[in-house]
């Protein structure tokens, strides 16, 4: 294996990490049960910062959408037999503690992905009290709508693949596209710039419509 992992120097790491860690080992512990995990997602969305005044019927939704997600993500790979491969990294060859290492690293981090990506979709279809908007600002403030209209979702692969399937769900209709659309949950190759030629301007509608 050519990627700069070593095999006793990770196991040597890993094991003090657990004997003076507590708190690490519990983690990995309970990282196979679907109970932990949720509880640690809905810890991560349930904050005073996330929106409240939205649609409740699209509250719903974004809340059962994201939790399916992470459900779904976990139940997509065994954790306890990974997690025990580097609990007991002594017994394990080189190949399978690297591979049980990037499986969890993998899957965690689509799960991590999937909090700020609900909370910014509870942004995105927050609905605004504009009257408290107009005690507090001045009175040209209000000309706007009550709900985003003009919106540019600036992210990654997966992020983005996560508000395109939300979308869809909320039956919204894809009307154009640029750049090269991977599958659902693969990484596509570093792109700096997008041909956005093939994209209709304006991107955006006028206010107030006419």
């Amino acid at each position: 294996m050519n990627r700069g992992f070593k095999r006793e120097e990770y196991a040597r790491v890993l094991n003090s990490i657990l004997e003076e860690d507590e708190i690490v080992k519990k983690t990995l512990e309970s990282l196979h049960k679907i109970e932990f995990v949720l509880e640690q997602f809905e810890s991560k969305t349930n904050t005073k910062d996330l929106p409240t005044t939205i649609d409740p019927d699209i509250s719903d939704k974004i809340k059962s959408f994201f939790e399916k997600e992470t459900v779904d993500t976990f139940l997509s790979v065994n954790w306890e037999e990974n997690i025990n491969i580097i609990l007991e990294n002594d017994k394990h060859t080189e190949e399978e503690l690297y591979n049980a290492f990037i499986t969890i690293y993998e899957k965690l981090e689509v799960i991590n992905s999937l909090a700020p990506d609900m909370y910014l979709m509870s942004r995105v279809f927050k609905i605004f009290d504009m009257n408290k908007i107009k005690e507090k600002a001045h009175a040209n403030a209000i000309d706007q709508p009550s709900q985003a209209r003009n919106i540019i979702i600036y992210a990654g692969d997966f992020h983005a693949q996560t508000y395109r399937k939300f979308l869809k769900v909320l039956n919204f209709d894809r009307i154009e596209k640029a750049g090269k659309l991977e599958k659902f949950r693969v990484v596509g190759e570093p792109i700096h710039c997008i041909n956005m030629k093939t994209i209709s301007q304006p991107f955006f509608s006028k206010w107030p419509p006419k």
